[in-house]
This record gives C-alpha cells, structure tokens and sequence, in this order.
C-alpha cells in the first residue's frame, strides 16, 4: 500500500516541479474536483490540470490512479 501510494504521487511531484522550472502558475480558478481523462475539456482547468490529464492519457496507471475513487488520496486538491 504504501509502495503504491508513494509510485502514483510521483507524476504528481514530477508535474509541480515542471511548472516551477517553467515558471508555470500551478492553480486556476477552475482547478477543482474529479480529473476526467475521457472526456474533452471545453474550459482551461489550469497548467497542473492539465499537465496532469496529458500524462494521463499515455499511462494507464496515472489514469486510473487519477480517476478512480476517493478525493483526499490524490493530492491534486487546492489545499494540498
């Protein structure tokens, strides 16, 4: 379990490290509840977001780490 936790937080520490070195805004004001990699997004979520959904699209891991349940396990939450 905790093996698992600690590989499917990476991508998201990978993300927020990119867009520091990029000088990327990591949050929005649309940057909130469920990522859903299916489905094409009309509105701009945000760089994390959307860095976040483009990773997930090549990785079924992420995807299905990203989309499964809970909400506090993620780490892609604005309090986080």
């Amino acid at each position: 379990m905790k093996t698992d936790n600690r590989i499917n937080i990476l991508p998201v520490i990978e993300v927020i490290i990119l867009c520091g070195h990029q000088e990327f805004a990591i949050r929005g004001h649309r940057d909130f509840g469920k990522i859903n990699i299916k489905t094409i997004q009309t509105t701009n979520e945000g760089n994390f977001r959307e860095l976040l959904q483009y990773r997930a699209s090549g990785n079924l891991k992420l995807k299905t780490f990203l989309e499964g349940p809970g909400e506090q396990n993620k780490y892609i939450s604005p309090t986080s």
